[in-house]
């Protein structure tokens, strides 16, 4: 069974919401992440689970989530719960 992530526009994707402390990340997951710098210049590590197709990239001095990456054929699916266009919100279907 594939793991499922909810993805929500502006807030996160379960179980990570922007803005969450890195050190909390490895617990939420329930698993040990990949970390590596990025770039040269990154400032922190990026955190990676399932064969780096989901990838949690930090801000600030003590690192909190200020991106999320996903990517295709990693072995969990997602749902996107709700999109907006301009003023207009929609739920996403399962």
């Amino acid at each position: 069974m594939k793991c499922k992530f909810e993805i929500f526009p502006t807030i996160g994707i379960n179980p990570i919401k922007l803005g969450e402390s890195r050190a909390l990340i490895s617990d939420l997951m329930n698993a040990t992440p990949y970390s590596f710098m990025k770039t040269p210049m990154s400032k922190h590590p990026t955190d990676a689970f399932f064969d780096s197709g989901f990838q949690i990239f930090y801000a600030g001095d003590n690192p909190i989530v200020d991106s999320i990456e996903l990517s295709r054929g990693c072995g969990f699916s997602d749902i996107i719960r709700s999109f907006c266009f301009g003023s207009s919100c929609r739920r996403g279907s399962d």
